[in-house]
């Protein structure tokens, strides 16, 4: 039966303990000693240092190992940057190493960027980091060290190396955001309480063969969370995609690519295409979209492609043609690319009449309603007018002078002894 999580707890805080008062009893005084003004030296190597940008983002340089630190401040030996509210560490290539305990307690930490010129990462060099949710172990690290991720509750995506043979004791401890995790097929070993603690551990995705490989790796006590998860092949293409088919303008083509582990083969097909030559690109206009215009070099077909959308106009106001007594007017607006013109109407404003004329236009108040024409006067103009409409059969219009409802022959004789009286 599965024991208490916090009885392990109690037994890794233990282990903990004993391994530091071990190492104190073994090593002589001052053996975690650093080199003489390390700490305001912004040294953390013979040939590293390190830095804040203007981000709070760390910043490691130079070239060779950085120095091994400790978890206590025993004979200044912890980390410089301890205690810092650094969230991003970004270590540049030279840097062949990453110390011991060296971002302990780097609670703010979500970001740290490694170099494939790193080949070893110290124990518990991110012990705590909980904040820190993903993390590339690039495949130039051969070596991992006991709990160098111990208690990193946040962390939810990992990538090992695929050089790593061994995964140390407690390296994964207390990891429980991970849901899966992909171990390479160079691993033989994983040593106890490497994923302790990882309760929501459900999938392992595993490079090499399951489950003849798989069931060769040694595994160590306490990985209950791994032993139980369900473990995945994970295909390996190192050859990539292979023509075996090639596509046509008219036929799909095959590709076909090998994991180099299993031999399991995967086959996808190759979407028959045309050689494209371009004809010439027919720009769009306000109206109509635009194109390329293509030929195929391989079979001749001619066709459109790459559609962009119509511009539409793009009106801009060119001027006002003011209403009158009779006549509407209209706010005129112009097309900047195809001259193309829009207008809105300006209702006509209609006769103000005092002492028997138009104060606007001057028309005779007996007169203008047989205006029709605007230009203040009845005459034959405005009887042309009239005829117009008719002829139109536009039985709506402003000319029904007898009031009966429509436009007819009445009114026209009616317009007609008007016009006969005004030349008299």
């Amino acid at each position: 039966m599965r024991k208490p999580e916090s009885e392990f707890m109690t037994k890794k805080c233990l282990a903990v303990f004993l391994s530091i008062i071990l190492v104190i009893l073994v090593f002589p005084a001052g053996a975690f000693t650093l080199p003489a003004g390390a700490e305001t030296s912004k040294k953390c190597g013979e040939n590293l240092t390190w830095e804040f940008d203007d981000d709070r983002t760390l910043i490691i340089s130079g070239t060779g190992s950085m120095w091994q630190y400790f978890r206590d401040d025993v004979d200044c030996s912890r980390a410089p940057w301890r205690g810092s509210s650094c969230k991003k560490i970004h270590i540049n290539s030279g840097v062949t190493s990453i110390g011991s305990w060296a971002f302990y307690e780097c609670h703010n930490l979500t970001s740290i960027t490694i170099p494939d010129s790193v080949t070893s990462i110290g124990e518990y060099a991110f012990y705590e980091c909980t904040n820190l949710t993903s993390l590339i172990i690039p495949d130039s690290v051969t070596e991992i060290g006991n709990g160098f991720l111990l208690g990193c509750t946040g962390l939810t995506s990992i990538s090992i190396s695929n050089s790593l043979t061994r995964i140390s004791v407690g390296a994964f401890d207390g990891c429980r955001g991970l849901t899966s995790i992909n171990i390479p097929g160079s691993v033989t070993e994983i040593e106890n309480d490497a994923f302790s603690g990882c309760t929501n551990l459900t999938t392992v995705y595993y490079q090499g063969t399951v489950p003849e490989q798989w069931e060769e790796i040694t595994i160590g006590l306490a990985n209950d969370p791994l032993k139980s998860a369900d473990i995945v092949h994970v295909h390996t293409f190192s050859d990539g995609w292979q023509t075996t088919t090639a596509s046509s303008c008219v036929s799909n083509g095959l590709e076909r690519r090998v994991c180099t582990v299993c031999g399991e083969a995967e086959e996808r097909i190759i979407p028959a295409h045309h050689t494209e030559q371009l004809i010439r690109t027919v720009s769009p206009t306000c109206t109509n979209g635009g194109y390329d215009l293509v030929r195929c070099i391989v079979c001749g077909t001619r066709y459109q492609t790459n559609p962009t959308a119509a511009l539409g106009h793009d009106y801009q106001f060119t001027g006002t043609v003011a209403a009158t007594c009779v006549k509407a007017g209209y706010h005129r607006y112009t097309c900047t690319r195809c001259g193309e013109e829009e207008r809105t109407a300006i209702p006509a404003v209609g006769h103000y009449f005092l002492d028997g004329f138009c104060v606007d236009c001057g028309v005779d108040e007996q007169i203008a309603p047989y205006d029709l024409n605007g230009d203040t006067d009845l005459n034959a103009l405005d009887m042309v007018v009239l005829r117009i409409g008719l002829l139109k059969n536009d039985t709506e219009s402003p000319c029904d002078f007898n009031n009966d409802g429509v436009s007819d022959i009445r009114d026209m004789v009616r317009m007609k002894k008007m016009l006969a009286t005004v030349l008299s």
